[in-house]
């Protein structure tokens, strides 16, 4: 192998000497290399023979530039092996691609780098663009393509797989200037939109190609609606209502991947392609596949009504329960919960019908029962024997509800039967808990902790956390309140409880609304919403009522896991422990009746001994310690 290397040592001078371009010296190098390999592979001594099998083994699986390059490189070196020089016949002139391309293409070239330099691209910039946009453009006249109006899909996939270059980072640059140059073409109408995105090392890998969608009755190219500005208004969309990042990325990702098969294939834009094209695509898309679901869920209801959804799963299979039950449950089912919503039920509560409901028609359903006539007394006695619950209390209430909707179906002559219900039964036994409050570290912790917590969410815990201390109101309310609930003026919020639907107005005392004021000014997001609290990341709205339970548990991290509702209970204790009146109260806390304020009262221990009554008051002597 001495004189083999000798050889090409002398090819690479040659190169060196007449200036060939760094690409040509890697690929003679590459070629050598691999060459050699398989000589000693196969303990064979160099020959143009075995140079001329080695390239015949492998023609089928190289591109077709990588085998004529690899073909030049050995004709090369055999001419050193029997001549000492390289022949004229295997010189390669040193003529740019540029200068070889047709007439009609060099002038499209040559109309696109003037309509660069116009707008702005640099002289030194110049040369680099024309050798890449020449590169590509010799390829396209190889294939017989005479002009940029007849490229197609084909050809750049075609061009991108058999581009070879020495590095990645060469290839990207070279394909950067490329689409430069196709979108420029594009925007006369040469050539396609998608003909744009296409050379993209992240878009190739994903491109779904069927032939049957070609030229078959799916096929509407002469009908088709451009739907790239409709993503392109999606993607603002998005960014109006706060996403940002990988979000953006992923939503443009997605729908460029789906325009380019769209328009590859001729094809309109269904949801029954968009569906087609997902399924097709999701086992290269890998952990990414949900977004990408999530994505075309969202541009659907897009497309559909000009508006962005973000509560979406994207699960086109998903099953709903109640979609599962037959037609006879489900009908009597809505009617009766839109009676309820009628009446005033807010929404929690109808998911408690709604719930309960659904558990006890899949267990009707599941026993044969086709009709509600046929619920029977000792069916309900099964249901409520088989129906586990983790509490007497749940299982109590869940009983309630069907007994009401069991009294609804008598009331509406669905059945007869006007004591059905009764075989349900939802009697629990009484019982009295100790109210649970904060004690004084406990409140001096939540009254420090704005000290030296300063983050948005902290100041968002702090405001929450003084509302609830010292205003009393649940955590359902406090995410509830809107701008327009508190007056400045009279430092006074008024709300409408969620839970009772009762209006209430309340002092706000001055350091809660300074913790309110503080999170608004330095911490809040500026998004236009009608509620002070809000998420802190796309979608920006409103916070769901746990976020005030999470507030608590990073204001009191070592107290044992409890209840936002005890900030309620402390609010209602500590007004009592003040001497305030069980109406005024009553009053604070928005309750109808005085009666619910009770069970505080044993929590007042000051006021509470002084009922503690004498054993001599009561006949019962006591005696050095004994009764």
């Amino acid at each position: 192998m001495n004189q083999y290397d000798m050889n090409i040592n002398k090819v690479m001078k040659f190169l060196i000497e007449n200036n060939y371009g760094s690409t040509s010296k890697h690929l003679h190098k590459i070629c050598y290399e691999n060459f050699k390999s398989y000589l000693k592979i196969n303990k064979q001594a160099y020959s143009f023979e075995n140079a001329q099998k080695w390239l015949e083994i492998n023609q089928n699986y190289w591109t077709y530039r990588k085998y004529t390059g690899y073909k030049h490189c050995l004709e090369q070196l055999e001419d050193i092996f029997s001549n000492g020089d390289i022949s004229l016949a295997h010189i390669s002139p040193q003529v740019s691609d540029y200068t070889k391309l047709s007439n009609k293409l060099r002038e499209e070239l040559d109309e696109y780098l003037n309509y660069a330099l116009i707008n702005g691209l640099k002289e030194t910039d110049l040369q680099r663009r024309r050798r890449a946009c020449s590169r590509f453009m010799i390829y396209l006249q190889k294939h017989n393509i005479e002009s940029i109006s007849n490229i197609n899909y084909q050809i750049l996939l075609s061009f991108y797989n058999e581009d070879f270059h020495r590095t990645s980072k060469s290839k990207d640059i070279y394909n950067n200037l490329i689409r430069a140059m196709l979108s420029y073409f594009a925007s006369i109408e040469k050539c396609r939109l998608g003909h744009t995105l296409i050379l993209n090392k992240f878009i190739i890998p994903k491109i779904i190609y069927n032939d049957n969608f070609i030229d078959s009755d799916y096929s509407i190219c002469n009908s088709k609606i451009n739907i790239w500005p409709k993503i392109k208004l999606f993607v603002d969309k998005l960014r109006e209502i706060g996403y940002r990042g990988t979000v953006i990325k992923t939503s443009k990702y997605t729908l460029t991947l789906l325009y380019i098969f769209l328009d590859m294939h001729n094809l309109n834009f269904t949801e029954e392609f968009s569906w087609y094209w997902f399924n097709k695509v999701k086992p290269l898309l890998k952990t990414n596949w949900k977004q990408v679901r999530r994505t075309i869920t969202q541009f659907i209801y897009f497309m559909k009504n000009n508006s962005i959804i973000t509560k979406v799963t994207g699960d086109v299979n998903a099953k709903f329960s109640i979609d599962l039950l037959p037609m006879w449950c489900k009908q009597q089912l809505m009617i009766f919960l839109s009676l309820k919503e009628k009446e005033g039920m807010v929404t929690s509560t109808l998911t408690m019908y709604k719930s309960s409901l659904l558990r006890f028609f899949t267990f009707i359903v599941n026993n044969k029962i086709t009709d509600f006539n046929d619920i029977t007394p000792m069916l309900l006695q099964d249901f409520n024997t088989n129906d586990m619950h983790s509490s007497i209390e749940g299982k109590s209430a869940y009983n309630s509800r069907i007994r009401n909707f069991l009294i609804y179906l008598n009331d509406t002559k669905v059945i007869n039967k006007p004591f059905l219900h009764n075989a349900l039964p939802i009697i629990t036994a009484p019982k009295t808990k100790i109210i649970s409050v904060l004690n004084k570290d406990d409140i001096y912790a939540i009254n420090s902790f704005h000290i030296n917590h300063n983050t948005p969410i902290e100041l968002r815990a702090t405001a929450i956390l003084m509302i609830g201390l010292n205003l009393g109101l649940r955590a359902s309310d406090i995410v509830s309140i809107k701008f327009s609930d508190i007056d400045w003026t009279k430092r006074s919020i008024s709300i409408i409880q969620q839970k009772t639907q009762k209006n209430i107005t309340l002092p706000l005392p001055i350091h809660v609304g300074n913790a309110i004021y503080k999170y608004i000014k330095n911490g809040r997001p500026k998004q236009k919403c009608q509620y002070i609290f809000i998420k802190h990341s796309a979608p920006y709205g409103k916070l769901s009522p746990a976020v005030c339970r999470k507030a608590l548990q990073t204001a009191l991290p070592h107290k044992k896991p409890g209840g936002f509702h005890i900030l309620r209970k402390t609010f209602a204790t500590n007004l009592l422990r003040s001497n305030s009146k069980v109406t005024l109260i009553s009053d604070a806390l928005g309750h109808n009746s005085n009666f619910t304020v009770n069970k505080y009262l044993s929590l007042d221990e000051d006021r509470m001994r002084i009922c503690a009554l004498s054993l001599n008051d009561v006949n019962i002597p006591l005696n050095r310690g004994d009764f």
